[in-house]
């Protein structure tokens, strides 16, 4: 589920998908700040090229996925966002969420409503975003458990939101 190569600028040596790294208005983040930069390489047109890719770090991911997810309330949203949370290299929703906070000081407050749409929406087992993350992890797993993936979700999201809220509060 990534965004198609027709959808991207190609640049010499660059590649930029538009809208993937952006960030909602109010948080004032310039578009270059905590980003992530990944080169690759790749066999392409006869020849193999080289690409740099800029990428949103964790804490920008998780926050762009959270204003995304308030907005458009697509499945994709909730099952990116409780999958990231979970299975993250700083090591789960409590080191998401301190990242974040490191990242985002004093921003928080923009990000409020958005978490607390999240926390909704991941409050129970029929929350939409519950469901959604069961409902594609099984797609891609399909002998996991539900009702542990649930858990799973609902806890995840819930310690992330529940620290950053209470630095907001």
């Amino acid at each position: 589920p990534g965004r198609s190569v027709e959808k991207c600028r190609l640049h010499p040596g660059k590649v930029h998908a538009p809208g993937m790294l952006e960030l909602p208005r109010q948080l004032g983040v310039r578009s270059g700040s905590n980003l992530v930069k990944n080169a690759l390489r790749a066999f392409f047109d006869g020849a193999i090229r080289r690409a740099e890719m800029h990428v949103a770090g964790l804490a920008r991911f998780l926050l762009s996925k959270a204003a995304a997810a308030y907005s458009r309330q697509l499945p994709k949203d909730w099952y990116d966002i409780a999958y990231v949370l979970m299975h993250n290299d700083a090591g789960g929703p409590v080191a998401a969420a301190e990242r974040v906070q490191r990242q985002f000081a004093g921003k928080a407050d923009a990000f409020r409503s958005s978490l607390r749409e999240l926390q909704a929406n991941f409050a129970n087992s029929d929350a939409q975003g519950t469901q959604a993350f069961v409902r594609q992890f099984l797609v891609d797993n399909p002998q996991s458990d539900p009702g542990r993936l649930a858990a799973d979700a609902i806890l995840a999201v819930e310690e992330f939101c529940c620290l950053l809220l209470k630095k907001v509060d």
